[in-house]
């Protein structure tokens, strides 16, 4: 896609708005005939980390009527420490304010890796993110899938960290409550 400058440099700029995460297959959550963990009390106990966010990808970038905001789409991926080890990948939708760069949308993220206490698989995240106008990112997530050894799993997530304007390049914490 051939971008004007002025969409050029909402791209870059709206790029420090992510840190973020989401999936490339919203239509149907991962399923799985792999027997699940019984392992209710390790389910209930919260977990912690850490993510790091590389640049995004910027597609689909609209100036909305009014041409004070545009829509976009960005697809990346995360790698996650601590309870959950493992890797996203996510497709993003939101607006963006050009003069700004603060932004808010919904993130569609997948989730492939362990769970502490629990073991491995996937998870499969629906997503709502804002990214203020400093870069400080703020993510809320729910499992809408699970497969593997993770199969059954449900709860929420929060995230919260900081992206870098120029790239989308970011770093946070999350935090999590699953049970089954």
């Amino acid at each position: 896609m051939r971008l004007g400058s002025r969409c050029v440099a909402i791209a870059c700029g709206f790029a420090a708005l992510t840190g973020c995460s989401s999936s490339t297959n919203a239509a149907s959550p991962p399923t799985s005939t792999t027997p699940r963990s019984t392992t209710t009390a390790a389910a209930g106990r919260s977990r912690r980390g850490t993510y790091v966010q590389p640049a995004v990808t910027i597609s689909d970038l609209e100036t909305l009527p009014g041409g004070k905001k545009a829509s976009f789409r960005a697809d990346s991926g995360t790698v996650w420490h601590g309870d959950l080890e493992g890797r996203t990948e996510f497709v993003m939708h939101g607006v963006v304010d050009p003069a700004t760069f603060a932004s808010t949308g919904t993130n569609d993220e997948v989730f492939t890796g362990s769970v502490a206490g629990l073991g491995s698989g996937k998870l499969h995240f629906a997503e709502r993110f804002t990214n203020a106008a400093d870069g400080t990112v703020s993510i809320d997530a729910r499992i809408v899938g699970a497969e593997g050894a993770l199969e059954g799993l449900r709860g929420t997530m929060h995230f919260s960290g900081r992206g870098n304007p120029q790239t989308g390049a970011g770093t946070g914490t999350y935090t999590a409550q699953f049970s089954r």
